[in-house]
This record gives C-alpha cells, structure tokens and sequence, in this order.
C-alpha cells in the first residue's frame, strides 16, 4: 500500500497512539498479574463491596483484556492506513482499555480515535 501523494501523517500518528495504549494497557495488567494483592489486602479492598460489584470489577478487567487486542489492531491497521470503518471500531474498543492509574490508555485511545475520524479520506478503504 502506497502512502497517496500530499497525504498527511495522521493515520500513522493515530496508529502510533492505539498502539502505545495497547502496550501501556499491556503493560498494566502485566505488572498487576506479577504483583497481586495478599489475601489480607484483597479483604480489605473488597469489604464494602457486595459480591456483585467484584464480579463487575472482574468482569471490566476481562473487558479491558480484549480491548487491548483490538486497540493493538487498530492500531496496525490505522499505521497501514487499510480498513477505516474497523479502525474506528477498533477505536472505540481502545476507550475501554485500563492502564496502571486506569485513564492513561483511554486517554491515548481517544486522541488516535480522534485522529483517525479527522483522516478518513487518507484511507485505502
């Protein structure tokens, strides 16, 4: 796939902010998978939680999980400049993503989300 004559950079920029969103996400859940909470602290946590709330945070966490997947899709397929309307899916999936103060991710997932529906023309398809 050749880069069209006068088009800009904002597929690549858009790519390069899905991907570093899926590795900070990545990198996340990593480090909180390495470094889990005592039995002690989980207790503490989760003592004014009822058992439907944990099973909600466990249920984001898997959220998140898949959401990093297609935040590092789209953001290939945004570098490629090849399928706008599942990069834009793949978009809104990276707004999902949790990093290590919970934001960071869906903060960069935004502005590639963003730069990806301001470049729609410089799509192949």
């Amino acid at each position: 796939m050749t880069r069209r004559s006068g088009g800009s950079r904002l597929p690549q920029v858009a790519g390069a902010c899905f991907i570093l969103a899926a590795l900070v996400s990545m990198a996340g859940s990593l480090w909180a998978a390495a470094n889990p909470l005592s039995p002690e602290d989980l207790a503490n946590q989760t003592a004014n939680l009822t058992a439907g709330e944990v099973a909600f945070l466990y249920v984001c966490s898997l959220v998140s999980i898949w959401a990093q997947i297609f935040t590092l899709l789209g953001g290939i397929m945004a570098y490629q400049r090849s399928n706008w309307r599942l990069v834009v899916v793949c978009g809104v999936f990276s707004l999902l993503t949790l990093g290590f103060v919970l934001v960071e991710s869906s903060i960069l997932g935004a502005l590639g989300l963003l730069l990806v529906l301001a470049s729609r023309r410089e799509f192949v398809s």
